[in-house]
């Protein structure tokens, strides 16, 4: 229902800069000289929060592109950001590089929450990079600088 009531309101360009914006707003785990930026979570551990830092704009950026391309299919960020990248949309090039980025964030926290189930505590969304390899370090660290690029894309094409 719900669905159905935003595609008669389409296109809504005040609602994709709505969502563009809280994409492109979020600051990400990386200083301007490429090191993560850790903080102090509730538990007093150091770390990246990978939902709210990293997850969480790519799917809000993907709600906007998405949206912009007439595309409510689905609610999958999977979904979203294939759709835009096949698409004519002026934001396809953006979503293509978004999706192995994306995949990156994804598997790092899943891993994450996983270990941490083994190891008997509580699985949650902050993890420190500092206890991976340096390679995987390295490849956060791309997966994040695609992240901050698509923001700067998402903000020149939706003015947020």
């Amino acid at each position: 229902a719900l669905r159905e009531t935003v595609r008669e309101h389409l296109p809504n360009d005040r609602l994709v800069r709505v969502l563009a914006h809280e994409g492109t707003s979020t600051s990400l785990p990386l200083n301007t000289f490429g090191r993560f930026e850790t903080e102090e979570g509730p538990d007093g551990r150091e770390g990246l929060d990978l939902r709210r830092r990293a997850l969480a704009p790519v799917v809000q950026m993907a709600r906007a592109m998405a949206m912009d391309a007439g595309f409510l299919r689905s609610t999958n960020t999977f979904d979203r950001l294939r759709h835009v990248a096949e698409s004519d949309s002026p934001a396809a090039g953006t979503a293509r590089a978004l999706l192995p980025a994306f995949a990156t964030l994804v598997d790092f926290h899943l891993r994450e929450q996983m270990a941490a189930a083994e190891r008997g505590a509580e699985p949650g969304d902050r993890m420190d990079p500092g206890r991976l390899h340096q390679s995987q370090q390295n490849l956060l660290k791309e997966a994040l600088k695609t992240v901050r690029e698509a923001q700067k894309q998402v903000g020149k094409l939706y003015g947020a």
